[in-house]
Parts: structure tokens; sequence; C-alpha cells
């Protein structure tokens, strides 16, 4: 219950509503159609699970910050399925105005989250240095 239903209440109806002012190109229409069932069966985790609201998950917007000017950001994450299981290692490099610079990703087997993590890193940081950043943060 919770957000689920006010999510879903408004994503149901925005099709509604455009449609009555405008015809919606067939692309936005398809995207709301793979967008809904998403909201769906967050409704229905959300009123299978019972739960006081105070153990119900809290989610925090995340928002990137640039570096300063000259300087380039190296952001990693690593993630295993089980933990141990199926991994994978990603990295990226970003200039001050927010511009990709170089980037990797792979998968790494059987391994644990902390792995993966640390695999994501030492990624970064070989780009890094193949580039010649010297300034990162």
């Amino acid at each position: 219950m919770g957000r689920a239903t006010p999510i879903k209440s408004t994503m149901a109806a925005i099709p509604t509503y455009y449609m009555q002012a405008r015809i919606l190109p067939q692309s936005i229409c398809s995207s709301l159609d793979r967008i809904n069932p998403i909201f769906k069966a967050v409704e229905f985790s959300a009123l299978a699970i019972s739960r006081p609201p105070s153990q119900l998950p809290t989610f925090t917007p995340v928002k990137w910050f640039p570096p300063k000017p000259g300087w380039f950001k190296l952001n990693t994450d690593g993630s295993a399925l089980g933990n141990p299981g199926r991994g994978g290692a990603g990295s990226i490099i970003r200039d001050h105005d927010g511009n990709w610079v170089i980037g990797s990703y792979h998968s790494l087997g059987s391994v644990t989250n902390t792995v993966a993590e640390l695999w994501s890193l030492r990624d970064g940081l070989t780009l890094a240095n193949k580039k010649q950043i010297s300034h990162l943060k």
C-alpha cells in the first residue's frame, strides 16, 4: 500500500489524461505499457508483505555531484546475486561537466559483493592510469 498505490493510480491516469487532450506517439504508449507492470509488482509486494510502517524500506534519492574543474570523478559499483553468486563490476570516469570519459563493465563469475566492489574499484583505477588521469576524486 503506502507509496505504491498512488504511483499506480498516477501511472494509470496519465495515458487517459493525455489521450483526451492529444494523440500520444506509439513509442510513448509502448513505454507506458512496459512501465506499468513494474508498478503492479511494487504494489503487489507492498500488499503481500505485511509489515508495520516502521519496518518498510525507505528510499533515499541520490544525486551525482561533479568534481571541481580540472578534476575527474570515478564512480564504481559491483554486486553479486546470492552473495556469493554471479557477479559483475562496472566503473565510469566523468569530467567536471559530467561528460563520460571512459568506462568499463565485466562479469566476474561467482564472487561475494565485497569482491565485486573491489574489482570495480581496481578496474576504475586501472582506467584512470591508462588515461593518465591524476586528478581523480
